[in-house]
């Protein structure tokens, strides 16, 4: 079971990723692992859990840090939609989200 990124229900089934990468060397060492680990990130107004993904992870071969899992297009959207009207803030964390 998951916990919604946006509407913070706990869900089973489709996931809906967002996913991320950190911003510089220095940022990007706090995600180093072996195994997946929990995060939050704080934008003003919002404290967000995600993943910071395996070394060995999918996500990680394709040169992202962290996911982020809504259990809804429209959780997705709207969890994008907040960061990126905040990305000021969260682009001292987050270089860019898909």
């Amino acid at each position: 079971m998951m916990k919604c990124v946006w509407c913070e229900k706990t869900f089973e089934g489709k996931v809906f990723p967002v996913v991320a990468k950190a911003k510089g060397k220095k940022e990007k060492q706090k995600y180093v692992s072996d195994e997946p680990f929990g995060l939050e990130v704080t934008v003003p107004g919002f404290k967000f859990k995600g993943i910071a993904v395996s070394e060995d992870s999918p996500f990680k071969k394709n040169g992202y840090d962290m996911v982020f899992c809504a259990c809804s297009e429209k959780c997705r959207e709207n969890f994008m939609i907040a960061v990126k009207t905040r990305r000021k803030s969260i682009f001292d964390l987050l270089k860019s989200l898909k």
